[in-house]
């Protein structure tokens, strides 16, 4: 038990600081899914290289939560990777649509639980994608352009329910922190763009899942090595 402790030890100091506070990266949009889109516009996913700041480099599926910004394939910019607790203290750049939820917080809560749905394999297809996203930018702004799903189990009231499981009692911040720890929100930083002309359009924000930095796998790792070393008394 000693040695198993001392490893958990050795596990947890090796990892925590590089998930200790918002780190920047650099995103480069490679490309979109061809099929995936509403017949005007493209949908999740949306194909990335995130390069961190040890240089390398993940691929990743990332979704939208900005209608009314653009980018590019090709395009590279820099972002701030937030967690769920910075953006409830405050980061991130979109502001909540009140026509659907007006509560900041919750807007990006309920972003970040249908991103989640995204991942799982029954929702791997275009219709899906399509409601999901709209659902995601209806959150935040508000246009006659949205596909909104109308049924009575829409996405909306479903969001709705997993944030709030009962009427008036909604998941505390810390509650909220933990249920969505594994998700990232890349917010541009501004005026950052490669090839230049592109900064005349201002870049959207992402929703993704942390990557996992192969530095802190290493390190990882090294843990396990020492503590398989470690005797017991």
């Amino acid at each position: 038990m000693r040695k198993l402790f001392w490893g958990v030890i050795l596990l947890l100091g090796y990892t925590i600081p590089s998930t200790a506070s918002p780190i920047q990266v650099d995103l480069t949009l490679v490309s979109v899914a061809p099929n995936y889109n509403d017949g005007r516009v493209y949908v999740y996913p949306y194909n990335f290289l995130i390069k961190s700041l040890d240089g390398s480099t993940t691929a990743a599926a990332l979704v939208c939560d900005d209608y009314f910004d653009d980018v590019f394939i090709g395009e590279s910019w820099k972002a701030t990777a937030y967690g769920m607790g910075d953006i409830l203290s405050g980061a991130g750049q979109m502001s909540p649509n009140p026509k659907f939820q007006a509560d900041r917080k919750k807007a990006y809560e309920e972003a970040a639980w249908l991103y989640q749905q995204l991942q799982l394999p029954i929702h791997n297809n275009n219709a899906d994608a399509v409601d999901l996203n709209h659902t995601i930018w209806a959150l935040f702004a508000d246009t006659s352009d949205f596909i909104v799903p109308t049924t009575p189990d829409s996405w909306f009231a479903q969001a709705e329910a997993a944030i709030c499981p009962t009427p008036g009692s909604c998941l505390t911040d810390e509650q909220a922190i933990a249920r969505f720890a594994d998700i990232v929100i890349y917010t541009p930083i501004a005026n950052t763009q490669s090839p230049d002309n592109y900064r005349a359009y201002p870049q959207q924000e992402f929703i993704g899942t942390k990557v996992p930095e192969p530095s802190s796998l290493i390190l990882v790792g090294m843990g396990l090595i020492l503590a398989a070393f470690i005797k017991r008394p």
